[in-house]
């Protein structure tokens, strides 16, 4: 009788550092989660600044390449016709619009069509 004690008490004691184990495993499961869903916000909030800093630098091309062509070419009278002055009109009053510049300077970029030395500059 006492080896029978002796066994369901080996059993016993078995039973509880399986159960501790498996708690243990649970915790480490629901931490395994936590960093996996903080992972994931992180992954997103990294998304969105890769998203943002890329809409910012072609946004930043765009802005170089309508100085250095369109308005520069206005500004400075360079066009070699009518035709290409009213391309380059349009494009800059396009990108003005676009940047949400307001309306009236947005007309106003219409007195870019005459010459420099016409205009006074």
């Amino acid at each position: 009788e006492a080896a029978l004690e002796q066994v369901k008490e080996t059993e016993r004691q078995g039973a509880s550092q399986l159960e501790a184990k498996v708690n243990i495993l649970i915790e480490a499961q629901i931490q395994l989660q936590a960093a996996e869903d903080e992972k994931k916000k992180v992954e997103k909030e990294n998304h969105d600044d890769i998203v943002k800093g890329e809409e910012l630098r072609e946004a930043r091309s765009k802005n170089i390449a309508i100085n250095e062509d369109a308005f520069c070419c206005l500004l400075n009278g360079s066009w070699t016709s009518a035709e290409e002055r009213k391309e380059k009109l349009a494009t800059f009053k396009e990108y003005l619009q676009e940047i949400g510049t307001e309306k009236t300077l947005v007309k106003a970029a219409d007195g870019l069509i005459t010459k420099p030395e016409v205009r006074g500059d």
